[in-house]
């Protein structure tokens, strides 16, 4: 992960999970909390009945880590956790700059 980006802990994990905002998106759950630390903090729940390959799991990981690399400016000071509510098609399109876009528009609304 970039320098500004870092895993979330255990206990990070359950924190966001329990006190953290959701956003749903297409594919795509998301739970954000903000941080004191002023760093982006990212998780991913992403489980094999939802997202059968580990290939496609990889993927997805590395694909929102490349976007919000781009954007951290935006994401700086929040916790996030990356979900997927229900089961992905095979070979379905999903539009990952279009829902960090979004996130970003959340977090920040002035912008």
């Amino acid at each position: 992960m970039g320098k500004q980006i870092e895993r979330l802990t255990h206990e990070g994990v359950t924190r966001v999970f329990r006190q953290g905002k959701t956003l749903f998106f297409d594919a795509f759950g998301v739970k954000i909390s903000p941080n004191r630390e002023g760093k982006v903090r990212v998780g991913f729940s992403f489980s094999k009945k939802k997202v059968p390959l580990a290939v496609s799991r990889n993927r997805l990981r590395r694909q929102i880590i490349a976007g919000m690399d781009g954007r951290k400016s935006s994401f700086l000071g929040y916790d996030m956790i990356f979900y997927v509510p229900k089961k992905l098609e095979k070979k379905q399109k999903i539009d990952i700059s279009g829902i960090l876009a979004s996130i970003a528009a959340a977090l920040n609304p002035k912008r």
